[in-house]
């Protein structure tokens, strides 16, 4: 059953009072939706009055399959009862077949271990009992779901906990956050998650850290996303949630496509309070949880201040929230209470900005209290330092301080940060391989065309090796090299500069070459200007150890070029260290390519222009 229309994820066939038994697999993003959806599967209650006993809440019939935004599954938990699309029973209670319980249990990777629907035990037994009506069909690819099993008192199978709870619970802050996390954007965290040269911990008080939220996030998810950053593996646990999801992570030798398969984000003791059912395995008593209330899950941090690109943007707190009406609150709504009706499954769609959720301030101190217990004070907005007099990053919060950050926890942000990049960039680099390529007449009256021309005589003349690099989404064919081009919109906006011609049906193509020379390696970026512009320049970096540099530091480079409108990274962080400066495209006609190598690889002082993070200027004295 592949959904196709917005109206199939409706509720409003679900006449009567209905629970949900299982959850199934993911599904690609349809319509103008930006997140994916999840088979979710109803049965019918076998009491559909007043169900009060164990029977009342069996279910009859075949369950029905639903497929729904990812983001509904923070309120619809395995054995949620809806009635006429109302939540019937708080979520957090058990149903009478259940337990609710605290346990000790060690995360490590030694203790657990993935198993599916069908899985046997030693002995040859089914880990989870099959049950009439609650048991998907072998052969339905929807309802394909997975559990972790973790392992104490010497029983391998001691809690088989469903792999959507464990990411309802330790991942969907938000549905914001849950549809980051089953997207790409998780794969490049420094543009839709933080800004990571303002993310660190105070070099003096390592109890002390800064998030910076990047647009895309929520206030709310603050904390969580400080976890995910500042707990060693965590953010890796995460990403791999989507990497699983398309199939690039494998699990024992075996690879998985739209499954939802999420391990604890943390390793070592933890307490949980669960809800629960009991059974019998090879002798043991096994717990299988249907939902995760509460965990204990901590970090080592006085505080955890957090500021934010978009602070103009404020989201209403809770207080505020109470006298205002529904459609006034300035923030996305809370995962609502018993009898509140599920709208936002009724004709609206997935895209975040029509049915954001978060978790209400008191939710959140019930599932994690002792994360709660941090405070986590906003950053006053103002002109943050990116490097200081030392060299060290620093960033201003509440009250003045200065945190000087740690080089060593930037060093371990930025590896995980391009840890994820890699992975994103060599998905890209795939899809696009399969992509139809456009080839440009050559325009001999350009720059950038002059440009090429040199960078082939050089290379024929065995003096320099040149790679070209696509590093965006877009390419074409110029004078048989691939180029990289401009995007027609830019964060929402279509400036001018993205484009060669007034009318705008033309954007710029855009050189990106790695040129390696006397043993050292750079990268040139040029952008085609139209015949008539003067005083045009391109762009050299480079790594400072002469490494070479990752994809995603060159797209932010141009990125930062477009939010610019010129050749210049002013404010542009390109999460590498990277050097750099601007070179001016000569005046008339050059033929010479070892003057353009010269330029290039021995840049006179006049002609460094632009470094990539330089020493601030000093400030002059006020004369008291």
């Amino acid at each position: 059953m592949q959904p196709s229309s917005l109206e199939q994820r409706s509720l409003m066939r679900l006449e009567g009072l209905w629970k949900v038994v299982y959850h199934g697999s993911l599904h690609d993003c349809v319509a103008k939706e930006k997140a994916p959806r999840l088979s979710i599967f109803f049965g019918k209650l076998a009491n559909q009055v007043a169900p009060s006993t164990p029977a009342d809440f069996k279910t009859v019939g075949q369950p029905i399959e639903i497929p729904v935004p990812v983001g509904e599954l923070m309120r619809l938990p395995i054995n949620v009862v809806v009635n006429n699309c109302r939540l019937a029973i708080d979520p957090k209670l058990p149903l009478p077949s259940e337990e609710i319980g605290d346990f000790n249990v060690e995360l490590e990777a030694a203790n657990i271990r993935l198993i599916d629907r069908f899985s046997l035990s030693e002995n040859g037994s089914f880990l989870i009992p099959l049950r009439e009506g609650k048991t998907p069909a072998p052969g339905n690819e929807n309802a394909k779901s997975y559990y972790v099993a973790i392992q104490a008192h010497g029983n391998p199978y001691y809690l088989m906990v469903p792999c959507s709870e464990v990411f309802r619970f330790f991942y969907c802050t938000s549905s914001r956050m849950a549809n980051t996390i089953l997207s790409t954007k998780i794969l490049d965290p420094n543009r839709y998650i933080i800004n990571p040269a303002h993310t660190n911990v105070d070099k003096k008080n390592p109890r002390v850290a800064a998030v910076w939220l990047r647009q895309w996030m929520l206030n709310q998810d603050r904390r969580h996303i400080a976890r995910l950053f500042f707990t060693p593996g965590a953010f890796d646990e995460a990403a791999n949630i989507f990497l699983r999801a398309a199939g690039r992570c494998p699990e024992d030798g075996k690879y998985f496509e739209r499954a939802l398969i999420a391990f604890p984000p943390a390793h070592g003791r933890m307490n949980l309070k669960l809800i629960y059912r009991t059974s019998m395995v090879d002798g043991y008593v096994s717990y299988f949880v249907t939902r995760i209330l509460r965990s204990d899950w901590a970090m080592d941090f006085d505080a955890i201040h957090f500021g934010r690109d978009n602070d103009n943007e404020r989201v209403a707190c809770d207080e505020e929230r109470e006298g205002l009406e529904e459609q006034s609150r300035s923030g996305p709504p809370a995962v609502p209470e018993v009898g509140t009706e599920i709208t936002s499954l009724v004709d609206e769609g997935a895209d975040a900005t029509l049915t954001q959720m978060e978790l209400a301030d008191a939710d959140f101190a019930a599932r994690f209290p002792e994360l709660e217990k941090i405070p986590s004070p906003k950053i006053p907005k103002q002109d943050q330092v990116s490097k200081g007099n030392d060299d060290r990053r620093r960033v201003v919060v509440e009250g003045g301080s200065l945190l000087e950050f740690c080089e060593e926890t930037e060093k371990k942000l930025v590896s995980t940060i391009l840890v994820a990049i890699n992975k994103g960039d060599e998905i890209q680099s795939e899809q696009e391989a399969n992509l139809p390529l456009e080839s440009l007449s050559p325009a001999p009256h350009t720059k950038l065309d002059e440009i090429l021309l040199l960078l082939d005589e050089a290379e024929r003349a065995g003096n320099v090796k040149v790679d070209y690099k696509s590093v965006l989404g877009n390419r074409v064919i110029y004078r048989s090299r691939i180029l990289n081009r401009l995007p027609r919109e830019h964060e929402g906006k279509s400036p001018q500069w993205l484009f060669l011609d007034p009318s705008r049906k033309e954007t710029r193509p855009v050189l990106v070459a790695a040129l390696r020379y006397g043993g050292q390696l750079r990268y040139l970026i040029d952008f085609m200007h139209p015949k008539e512009a003067s005083g045009s320049s391109m762009l050299v970096l480079w790594d400072p150890e002469g490494y070479p540099l990752p994809r995603r530091s060159l797209s932010l480079a141009i990125d930062g070029c477009i939010s610019n409108i010129s050749v210049s990274l002013k404010n542009c962080v390109l999460v590498t260290p990277c050097c750099g400066f601007r070179i001016k495209h000569s005046k008339g006609t050059s033929t010479d390519y070892k003057y353009l190598l010269d330029k290039i690889f021995e840049p006179g002082r006049d002609e460094m222009h632009l470094l990539i993070n330089p020493p601030p200027r000093k400030r002059k004295q006020k004369r008291v």
